[in-house]
């Protein structure tokens, strides 16, 4: 099958995935030469046979010698670079507001950093190829999509594939306002010691890299090394500040890591403090090896000396650091995470903070999640799961996040049971072993049960600082994709760059009237998952499920906010929602205000003067009020509440969607133009008989927030989507091309100053041949 390409701008284009690479790698010929394979034609394709076009990510071709390939590599001119280029800025996060918090006593100082990597795959198989994907189809079993990204301050990619961050998770931690870091892991010496080039030279190279690719700066991974080698990986990471801040880019960030705990190695001073400049050293933190804590396994691993945290925090307020910011102890968690648990309360003293030492880092806690799944799925024998294994999984990692209860404004405090527990597994020694599926051993770290979470640590995060505000709970992956509550791709896909605002607490559910018991082991009257079955746009809707008992009234606190309510004018918030006919009888949208953080404004759905109601199509409605009342006030929580406002003399069942909530100015006729210079930049043949595969590029602008991509049928004029992006580019895989049809592409873009405003959509074709 041949095809043919046409567009306003291009006709009669065409090119074969060779015609393409060849093309590609003769303009790339200079800096490559005869070391390195341009990236196109030294990718393994993996299980597919077919000559693909798909982008490959950048600096993973097989080279005979990656420093020269590092060093050569211009991103550029690589013409699969933009595919893995994130354009999300990262978002301004607002400030600590203590009343609001889930625990109102905790610091806002201590940190979170983690560790982590983009879709690990969650079957009993490891697969690194999803890694190197910015969005696609997953596996049997799906892949790891975090639903907790808001809670990290540094979220350095390390499980991955390479030095450079996958995109989608720069876009997801950017979106969130966390830094996200690439990983220099062991570094060849020729990148320190000058000996093949200088390492300004380097250091140039490593910030053209974050400045393309648009991540925040690096991890650098350096053990073993000889004392000259560390002297010199401490120079250069000054070096590469110095760069960066000469480029432009001043909040240019860089973490060490050498495998110690000692804080004279980690955090050196470069520049002694005074009283009114803070001291600075070569990186701006470190994370402390997990030795710190006397914590080994008996294998081997973990060369720092156990280390007092006090005396970390008392190194750094000696020498003029602050110890929150520089400070991160070290949690090798893949075994199990557990040791969370037990070994934070020496940092951070939880739910109240009376004793903080410094911030935390989390090692690879996916991977430990993976391992309890495991662990646990051999106990179950033949027994019904409740969830599905994907579901199970996020139900860990809420666990892991909001504590044992799921709920994080509980105190998750070990019961007597888990505390034995901490004592007995290694018998105190902290020396543990990997999980095997066939040898139970005693000391096992996946023995060790999940207690506190890390909300009972460090303080939430929020980046809902000003108007317009629009969550659709997307998860950054689905079975289908919705649009306006219409079914408009049916493939599941996974996409963690394109994952909305997800709720700040997951989930913090209280009673309406009277207090929450924070020492209960467990408060969840209703249930609160998401559902991916059903959503108004994107892949998944909120769902609170299960029986509302008589005279009881339910809160479910989802967002932290602070939105100032000043001029109000038009100013609504809307809810976007399905349900059962009674719905409207016990549904509330509730509001709390600073100058009133404990007590929340009510507004039941069944008030006609307050709210009006607007039927939409496909079951959803949605449910408008206005914020003029409150002008003046600024709002710092968003919440859900379930209440009869008749006393009722039974349990009513409750079964609710929501789709959507905004808040901000209506739309009232405005228009959005269609995006620019839309065109096929490359197709083949795909996979499949009777499939194409293509590479779209277009302009992209500064007032678009992403772009969604259709495929058109030429008999029925259906869309079909095909995938969201904040980018210039986009890479469809396999779209149906009936052979002499022309397959129509069209590119719609969303406002960025209002984003229930789409545009018009720009088309370009192509004709199967």
């Amino acid at each position: 099958m041949a095809f043919s390409a046409q567009d306003s701008a291009n006709a009669g284009v065409s090119f074969t995935r060779r015609q393409f690479s060849f093309l590609a790698a003769a303009s790339l010929f200079s800096f490559w030469g005869q070391k390195q394979a341009f990236a196109l034609e030294g990718q393994d394709a993996g299980a597919n046979s077919f000559d693909t076009l798909a982008p490959i990510f950048p600096l993973t071709a097989k080279s005979r010698d990656s420093f020269a390939a590092l060093m050569d590599y211009v991103p550029s001119v690589d013409p699969d670079a933009a595919y893995f280029r994130s354009r999300v800025p990262r978002a301004a996060r607002i400030p600590a507001f203590a009343p609001t918090q889930a625990h109102p006593k905790l610091s806002s100082l201590p940190q979170v950093a983690t560790l982590t990597g983009c879709y690990r795959t969650l079957g009993e198989h490891a697969d690194d190829h999803y890694k190197r994907s910015r969005y696609g189809a997953p596996p049997q079993g799906g892949v790891y999509v975090s639903r907790m990204i808001g809670y990290h301050d540094i979220v350095v990619s390390w499980s991955g594939p390479g030095m450079i961050p996958n995109a989608a998770l720069i876009d997801a931690a950017h979106r969130n306002g966390a830094l996200c870091l690439g990983t220099i892991f062991q570094p060849d010496k020729r990148i320190f010691d000058s000996s093949a080039v200088p390492a300004k030279q380097v250091a140039a190279k490593f910030v053209e890299l974050a400045l393309y690719f648009g991540f925040d700066g690096y991890f650098m991974n350096f053990e073993l090394g000889t004392p000259e080698g560390h002297a010199q990986i401490l120079d250069l990471l000054a070096m590469m500040r110095e760069e960066a801040h000469r480029q432009g880019k001043s909040d240019f960030y860089i973490q060490f890591y050498d495998g110690s705990a000692d804080m004279d190695q980690l955090m050196p001073i470069e520049t002694p403090g005074t009283p009114y400049v803070p001291a600075a050293s070569f990186a701006d933190s470190t994370m402390l090896d997990q030795g710190w804590s006397g914590y080994s396994m008996t294998h081997g691993c973990c060369s720092g000396r156990p280390t007092d945290a006090a005396s970390v925090y008392a190194y750094c307020r000696k020498n003029g650091l602050d110890p929150y910011r520089s400070a991160y102890f070290g949690y090798q968690l893949y075994p199990g995470p557990g040791y969370l648990g037990l070994s934070a309360p020496s940092v951070i003293h939880p739910n109240d903070s009376a004793t903080a030492y410094g911030s935390l880092q989390v090692y690879s806690f996916e991977d430990g999640l993976h391992t309890m799944q495991l662990a646990l799925d051999k106990g179950k024998g033949d027994a019904a799961p409740a969830l599905s294994r994907e579901e199970e999984f996020y139900a860990l990692e809420r666990r892991f996040f909001s504590g044992q209860s799921q709920n994080p404004a509980l105190d998750n405090a070990p019961n007597a049971e888990q505390a034995h527990i901490y004592a007995e597994v290694a018998g105190r020694t902290r020396r543990y072993t990997d999980y095997s599926p066939t040898e139970d051993h005693p000391t096992d770290q996946v023995k060790l049960p999940i207690t506190y979470g890390v909300a009972n640590f460090t303080v939430e995060h929020s980046v809902i600082g000003a108007f317009p505000f629009l969550t659709h709970f997307n998860l950054g992956a689905g079975d289908a994709f919705f649009v306006d509550g219409a079914k408009q791709g049916d493939r599941p896909w996974f996409n963690l760059g394109i994952q909305d605002l997800l709720p700040t607490w997951q989930w913090w559910l209280e009673p309406m009237q009277g207090s929450l018991d924070r020492s209960a082991a467990k408060y969840a009257p209703l249930r609160v998952e998401y559902d991916r079955a059903l959503a108004f746009d994107g892949g998944a809707s909120l769902h609170i499920s299960g029986s509302l008992r008589a005279r009881d009234g339910v809160s479910l606190r989802l967002y932290k906010t602070k939105l100032p309510v000043q001029n109000a004018g038009d100013l609504s918030l809307h809810l976007v929602w399905q349900g059962l006919a009674e719905t409207k009888e016990y549904l509330l949208a509730g509001l709390i205000f600073e100058d009133a953080p404990d007590q929340a404004e009510w507004v039941r759905f069944t008030q006609t003067d307050a709210i009006l109601h607007e039927q939409l199509d496909h079951g959803w409605t949605r449910s408008r009020m206005t914020l003029a009342p409150y002008r003046g006030r600024t709002l710092a929580a968003l919440l859900i509440g379930f209440h009869h406002e008749k006393p009722a003399h039974a349990d009513t069942p409750v079964d609710v969607h929501i789709g959507e909530i905004y808040a901000g100015l209506p739309l009232k006729g405005e228009t959005h133009s269609a995006p620019s210079s839309f065109t096929v930049e490359a197709h083949a043949a795909g996979a499949a008989q009777g499939t194409m595969q293509v590479r779209l590029r277009w302009q992209m602008r500064d007032e678009d927030a992403y772009y969604d991509l259709y495929a058109m049928n030429a008999t029925s004029n259906a869309r079909t989507w095909l995938g969201r992006v904040t980018a210039d580019c986009y890479y469809v895989e396999s779209v149906q091309a009936e052979q002499g049809s022309a397959i129509a592409f069209e590119l719609v873009a969303t406002s960025r100053e209002n984003p229930l405003l789409r545009s018009l959509p720009a088309r370009t074709t192509v004709q199967a041949a």
